[in-house]
């Protein structure tokens, strides 16, 4: 049966349903069928009965404005699909189409964000080498070879962590800087002085961050070799 030849026997059995000699329309339903009632207004169902009636409450939005999620009765809304009707109870919160929208709408404004980041950077000779997340997520970036570490909050203000005089270094700041000079850093830095693993010519050997930057320590070139690589 056409979808609008049920819709008018549904208006029709309500409209005449106080007359005792009425003799009302036998009108078969099933989700597909409303399903099809709603698309028909631009109208998307997210929750109806597995067998439903007339007077069956659907919840539902229109595709224009999915982030405000109705409910009706089936009667109702075949007789004024256009009414403005109620806020749903369902414990449905937004409908899908509502949770996309949002996320291309954040998408698109992180991105924005994250641009706006990458040009500043740009503008000072920096390069941004990873993705924005927000404000006070910290992000890399790259200065004259050299790594550094900021948020995006921070640089906004005019902190410039590669100006600092007491810089934050990463770990792969601290591992260019061994690679500068021919040598592979193969433990984690964690601060300026905790020992850190290197090797050079295929040899092991350990030094602080400290020791290496401030007081020129290379024990590759003074000292004997900790270890023998397997």
């Amino acid at each position: 049966m056409e979808t609008s030849t049920v819709k008018n026997q549904i208006i029709e059995n309500y409209n005449n349903k106080r007359y005792l000699d009425y003799v009302p329309h036998s009108v078969h339903l099933t989700p597909e069928i409303i399903n099809d009632i709603f698309n028909d207004e631009n109208c998307t169902v997210l929750k109806s009965p597995k067998y439903p009636n007339e007077d069956s409450n659907i919840t539902f939005y229109r595709n224009d404005k999915p982030e405000r999620i109705m409910s009706a009765h089936l009667n109702q809304f075949c007789i004024n699909p256009n009414d403005n009707f109620a806020k749903s109870r369902s414990k449905l919160k937004t409908s899908p189409k509502a949770e996309e929208n949002l996320q291309e709408k954040l998408d698109k404004q992180r991105q924005s964000k994250e641009e706006e980041l990458r040009q500043s950077m740009k503008a000072e000779g920096c390069e941004l080498i990873s993705p924005y997340t927000d404000y006070k997520t910290p992000v890399y970036y790259i200065f004259e070879g050299m790594e550094y570490k900021t948020t995006p909050y921070r640089w906004n203000s005019g902190h410039r962590a590669h100006k600092c005089k007491c810089i934050r270094y990463t770990h792969n700041y601290i591992k260019q800087l061994f690679a500068n000079e021919g040598c592979e850093l193969i433990s984690e830095y964690q601060n300026q002085k905790s020992k850190l693993k290197y090797l050079y010519h295929e040899k092991e050997y350990e030094v602080t961050f400290n020791d290496w930057k401030f007081f020129n320590k290379r024990p590759h070139l003074l000292e004997p070799r900790l270890t023998p690589c397997p």
